[in-house]
């Protein structure tokens, strides 16, 4: 039998009733150099996709849409709401791959935007007699489902609340602009 990584537990460990390994405390603090297991990393990991896939999503449909857009005041919108979004959601990644505190912070606001408009845009599209499906919305569900309880969130300074309150702001203008304006 292989010997346990130093600071985790061993199989025989998992066995009520039996002895835990020579040098292994259970419960005790990993020994010093050995990394602890981030509780927020399949959060940020699971943002950073969406985010990611959200922007490129963005980005394609734009350059596939301006061949079809007749009317230029809609283009200008569309792409003006399109590059906001875009580059909110690649500072919050940038932001979560350097563990800046207020990428985290951003993470729940901007799923919470992005669920009410994707219920907008099901609840428009039903009106006008289709059928979509939200898939950033369910996307932005599963983020929210990873452990992000308020104990495992870094402390945050004054500036970082306002990057936060930034971030989420210009995506809730880029997520009205369109409905705004009529265009949509």
């Amino acid at each position: 039998m292989s010997e346990p990584l130093a600071g985790t537990l061993s199989d025989a460990d998992a066995v009520p009733g039996a002895e835990p390994a020579p040098g292994i405390v259970p419960g005790a603090e990993p020994p010093p150099g050995v990394a602890q297991a981030d509780p927020l990393e399949p959060y940020r990991r699971w943002a950073m996709v969406l985010f990611a896939i959200m922007a490129l999503v963005g980005i394609f449909g734009t350059v596939v849409v301006l061949a079809a857009m007749p009317n230029r005041a809609v283009f200008y919108v569309l792409v003006g709401s399109v590059v906001l979004f875009v580059a909110t959601l690649l500072a919050v990644v940038a932001g979560l791959r350097g563990r800046a505190p207020w990428s985290v912070h951003a993470i729940a606001p901007i799923c919470y935007v992005i669920i009410a408009a994707a219920v907008i845009r099901v609840i428009v599209a039903l009106s006008q007699g289709n059928f979509t499906i939200p898939l950033e919305g369910i996307g932005a569900l599963m983020v929210l489902t990873r452990d992000h309880r308020s104990a495992h969130l870094p402390a945050m300074t004054d500036q970082d609340r306002w990057r936060v309150w930034l971030a989420v702001a210009v995506v809730v203008f880029a997520q009205v602009l369109p409905y705004a304006t009529g265009v949509i």
